[in-house]
């Protein structure tokens, strides 16, 4: 429910919560009998490559969208509704739920997870503040 976010259940008990990204998607490659895992992937998230092209997680995709009205990808279409996916107005994932991350994970899980996605990407996100 809430893509694209991930939670592993470690051994000890608690709770390991992560975006996909590059590092995180398993490496699939499409062949004549479906997709399967590259011989080298390192993806270790339950969300595969192809996943990083839906305009949820794909700026750069829902930007192309935007800008040409074409589609980037056989996963999108050439459009987006009107004030869907904006560029403005985006919000992190840990943003937008906060109050699910909170009532899952507790008000520390939920500054954990806040503290270090702004140092993964200060650079490339807008201050959800």
């Amino acid at each position: 429910m809430m893509y694209p976010l991930d939670m592993l259940d470690l051994t000890d008990g608690s709770k390991f919560v992560f975006g996909i990204n590059e590092d995180t998607a398993i490496d699939v490659v499409k062949t004549s009998k479906g997709l399967n895992l590259k011989s080298n992937n390192t993806g270790f998230s339950r969300w595969n490559s192809l996943d990083l092209q839906f305009v949820c997680v794909n700026k750069k995709d829902r930007k192309h969208i935007l800008e040409t009205k074409e589609a980037p990808n056989q996963l999108t279409k050439g459009s987006l509704p009107d004030n869907v996916f904006l560029l403005d107005s985006y919000k992190p994932m840990y943003v937008q739920e906060k109050q699910a991350l909170i009532t899952l994970f507790g008000e520390d899980t939920y500054r954990f997870i806040m503290k270090k996605s702004e140092e993964l990407f200060r650079d490339i996100l807008p201050s959800p503040i």
